[in-house]
């Protein structure tokens, strides 16, 4: 009733009904993610084949950048688990439970990072907001402080967006040349 004043509350089966519809919704998209990989690799076997390297390389990066995110969703999968069994623990307990840090904090961590596909995501972190607080949540979100929060660092690896290491993207397209069956010799030159 006073929400608009004190802040939402936390509701345990609003929070674990939110973690159980990411787990279904994070199912999904790792199903579709992997169809989509499965696809850019025969296309970047293509390319190779047919000696068009560059735009391989450039497409294995769109590649590495969509493994990274499988690998996030895994991760975020097993947390969304984790939490949606331990909610009334969650609710019986003040603080938050030291053997659940790194599941609440990496929640939090992927919440924006993730919001256009995972919806339910911000829903969660609200509810976790409203059980740890404001300034909690604010540093597991920071990239500055989210390790000291215990946020998974393989999590926050897989979220992060940038280049992908050159002798990576060699790696790859070398690991899909042999997949494939490509006669791919390795081109010293822009990576």
């Amino acid at each position: 009733m006073l929400d608009f004043l004190f802040g939402a509350a936390f509701t345990p089966n609003k929070c674990k009904t939110q973690l159980r519809l990411c787990v279904s919704r994070i199912r999904l998209l790792q199903n579709k993610k992997a169809i989509t990989t499965r696809a850019q690799r025969k296309d970047i076997a293509t390319l190779l084949a047919t000696g068009k390297e560059d735009s391989a390389r450039i497409r294995v990066e769109a590649l590495i950048q969509e493994e990274s995110t499988v690998l996030a969703f895994e991760i975020l999968e097993l947390y969304c688990e984790l939490l949606s069994v331990r909610v009334e623990l969650m609710k019986m307990s003040k603080g938050l439970p030291e053997d659940m840090q790194e599941s609440v904090a990496s929640v939090v961590y992927a919440a924006n990072r993730c919001s256009a596909q995972l919806p339910e995501l911000q829903a969660v972190k609200t509810q976790l907001q409203a059980k740890y607080g404001k300034e909690y949540v604010q540093r597991a979100q920071s990239d500055e402080t989210c390790l000291n929060e215990k946020v998974n660092p393989r999590l926050v690896d897989a979220l992060a967006i940038r280049v992908p290491d050159p002798k990576k993207k060699v790696a790859l397209l070398s690991e899909i040349a042999l997949d494939h069956n490509v006669d791919w010799e390795v081109v010293t030159g822009p990576a």
